[in-house]
């Protein structure tokens, strides 16, 4: 199965007569971005995606950023997927949802951004309850894989994040996660171009 070369569509206007025709007309990906806050927006969105047609599999997850994610579908080949705004949470709902899909789409069989285990240089904590994905800096030494966390701010934190090449996964059910321990880490596209930026 080969997936269609992407359609540009102009940005669609606020209004809920107008973005229900927009989700019909798109193959891929709608990108909506509202004015109001959160939670009007995603009620807004998920109306639209439903008044479309348009089946909505889940909406919300248990990670971070990116927990207000949503994937619908039309039909048997119309994906749509809703990502937050904040720039560092739709990196990380892109690389986790999208990604996958649409490499599957294009017939690859192992569409993920690649993930590795390496040694925690530095402690970590944070709330439980969802699985987080914070940035951290990842090297190959002769004895291994390296993941050293970078200071954050949260989702909007767009310059603290482009110092990462890879993104911890703090596991929902923990804590605090201690230098020196074995940690999962997702790699980004060009990690070996970013490890060179200082």
């Amino acid at each position: 199965m080969s997936c269609p070369d992407p359609i540009r569509f102009p940005v669609v206007a606020e209004s809920s007569g107008v973005l229900p025709a927009g989700v019909q007309a798109i193959d891929g990906v709608v990108h909506y971005r509202s004015p109001h806050r959160v939670e009007q927006t995603v009620a807004d969105l998920s109306a639209a995606i439903e008044a479309a047609g348009a089946k909505i599999w889940f909406h919300g997850v248990a990670m971070k950023p990116g927990k207000p994610t949503l994937y619908a579908t039309m039909g048997r080949n119309r994906h749509v997927f809703g990502l937050p705004g904040n720039p560092v949470s739709a990196f990380i709902a892109f690389e986790n949802f999208v990604r996958p899909v649409l490499g599957r789409l294009r017939g690859f069989s192992r569409p993920d951004l690649p993930r590795i285990k390496g040694v925690l240089l530095r402690d970590m904590k944070q709330s439980p309850g969802r699985t987080a994905f914070l940035p951290a800096r990842v090297r190959w030494e002769s004895d291994g894989w390296k993941i050293e966390p970078l200071p954050w701010r949260g989702s909007a934190d767009i310059i603290g994040f482009s110092r990462a090449n890879a993104a911890v996964i703090f596991p929902a059910d923990r804590t605090v996660m201690k230098s020196g321990e074995d940690a999962e880490s997702m790699l980004f596209p060009d990690y070996l171009q970013r490890l060179q930026i200082n």
